[in-house]
């Protein structure tokens, strides 16, 4: 896209210092501060009108030394050729440049695409507004609690201890889980042991009557 908007500023460029065949009968005073347009060839005739430079001249014909030509408001009369130029006004040429730049200016900022750039930049300084922002109120309470990175330390510290601790707790609940459970089969195999002792007892007391 640039470059197609550099090659048109070119084109115009080229187009602006160009002198085509049809605009021949077109000069303009060169670059002097003034010049006075005669009734005749030379400094004997009166002046007509002074003239500054960049004024557009008709010219009407080519004798010797001298330019016969026509002023917008319809004088006529005569300048040296020295002072009439087939170029468009440089000042002219800036201000047709610019109108061009201005013009292609629009078109690209009216496309589709330069659209959608301006709502991502638009998003783009709305978040860096938003991380500012955060960032200033991080470092006011950093500064009124300069502790705060120690106090998160510790409070980190706590939850790690605290979790092995619940870890400790379940190992320990499954322990004296498996004690009681020892505990009670113990009795229950040494009941049914003494019952059957007693009942062997009772079998060889029987034997002797």
């Amino acid at each position: 896209m640039n470059q197609r908007f550099y090659s048109v500023i070119v084109t115009g460029i080229l187009l602006l210092t160009s002198v085509s065949s049809g605009q021949a009968e077109t000069g303009y005073v060169s670059d002097r501060l003034m010049v006075n347009l005669r009734q005749g060839k030379g400094t004997a005739y009166p002046v007509v009108r002074t003239l500054q430079s960049d004024t557009p001249l008709e010219i009407l014909a080519e004798e010797g030394d001298f330019y016969q030509v026509r002023l917008e408001e319809g004088l006529d009369g005569y300048i040296p050729r020295q002072y009439v130029s087939r170029e468009i006004p440089k000042a002219q040429q800036i201000a047709q440049l610019n109108a061009e730049v201005d013009r292609l200016r629009q078109q690209l900022n009216s496309q589709p695409g330069q659209q959608e750039n301006q709502r991502l930049q638009q998003e783009i300084s709305h978040l860096q507004q938003q991380l500012a922002e955060r960032d200033q109120q991080l470092a006011q309470l950093r500064a009124a609690n300069p502790d705060l990175d120690a106090l998160q330390q510790q409070l980190r510290q706590a939850q790690e201890e605290a979790t092995r601790l619940r870890q400790q707790d379940r190992s320990l609940l499954q322990t004296a889980a498996v004690r009681w459970f020892l505990a009670g089969a113990g009795v229950l195999l040494l009941g049914w042991f003494l019952g059957r002792s007693s009942r062997q007892k009772r079998r060889s007391s029987f034997g002797h009557l």
